[in-house]
């Protein structure tokens, strides 16, 4: 899905309600995280691109929908889910068919030296700017 097509459904949904339904769904979960629900919108978008993420978090920063940590911190959370939805769709199935099965350890790796150092600052940037 590529980031016009993305951002204008996303969009279309949010005005249509998709931010009532986001927030009844994943309130107890947020609250407990101290999170508005709406962050989630910006991490689902991210599951189909970061582009669409980025288009998202930009009119709900300007909407004042959400704070700019807030929207920093569902970036963030969506560039880590991002990059496992990409793992698995591109980078382990072309590692595998050109180095076999020690392209499954090339893939992981590759995956894991992006996400610890990102789980690291998604947290630290959460106990700082979110629950801080």
């Amino acid at each position: 899905m590529s980031f016009v097509p993305s951002v204008l459904i996303i969009t279309y949904l949010i005005e249509h309600g998709l931010l009532e339904i986001v927030e009844n769904f994943a309130d107890s979960l947020l609250d407990a995280l101290g999170l508005p629900s709406t962050v989630l919108v910006i991490m689902l978008t991210g599951l189909a691109t970061i582009s669409g993420a980025i288009g998202i978090a930009s009119g709900l920063l300007s909407g004042n929908v959400l704070t700019p940590n807030e929207v920093l911190f569902s970036l963030l959370v969506a560039e880590f889910i991002n990059k496992i939805i990409i793992y698995l769709r591109k980078n382990l199935p072309l590692q595998l068919s050109i180095f076999g099965k020690i392209g499954i350890k090339l893939a992981t790796l590759h995956l894991l030296i992006y996400e610890i150092p990102l789980l690291i600052v998604i947290v630290v940037w959460y106990l700082v700017f979110i629950k801080g």
